[in-house]
């Protein structure tokens, strides 16, 4: 079960966006950096697991 609540087009968007958004705040402090990467690991995860039901 795919849970798309946009177009893929409009996604792969607003994905590209966040990412260069968390990089900003990861590159404000060592702390806001590692926070950042806990949540691009739980991102990767999600994605696999959405993979994988596919």
């Amino acid at each position: 079960m795919e849970r798309t609540f946009m177009p893929g087009d409009e996604r792969a968007r607003v994905e590209a966006a966040a990412v260069k958004f968390w990089d900003r705040i990861a590159a404000e402090s060592e702390t806001k950096a590692k926070v950042v990467q806990v949540f691009k690991g739980g991102n990767v995860a999600v994605e696999r697991a959405d993979h994988c039901q596919g």
